[in-house]
């Protein structure tokens, strides 16, 4: 299997096996993140204000953000 399709192989299985957020239910999107493609909630990505994430009591922290092993920034 060559490199591009192993990678995205490995991206397609990690939004299989985690289609939405553990937390809100919204749909996980793969994203490059601080060196690591990592699967994140769709609702991280959206902007929201202070206000808002405060009345909801959402913090980022409790959703699906989780790196997708083997596709790390190689050192």
């Amino acid at each position: 299997m060559s490199d591009q399709t192993w990678i995205i192989d490995r991206i397609e299985r990690a939004e299989r096996e985690t289609p939405t957020c553990v937390q809100c239910h919204e749909p996980t999107v793969a994203e490059w993140r601080d060196g690591q493609m990592r699967l994140v909630c769709r609702s991280l990505s959206e902007p929201k204000s202070a206000l808002r994430r405060l009345l909801s009591l959402d913090p980022a922290a409790w959703h699906t953000n989780q790196p997708i092993a083997g596709l790390e920034l190689a050192a």
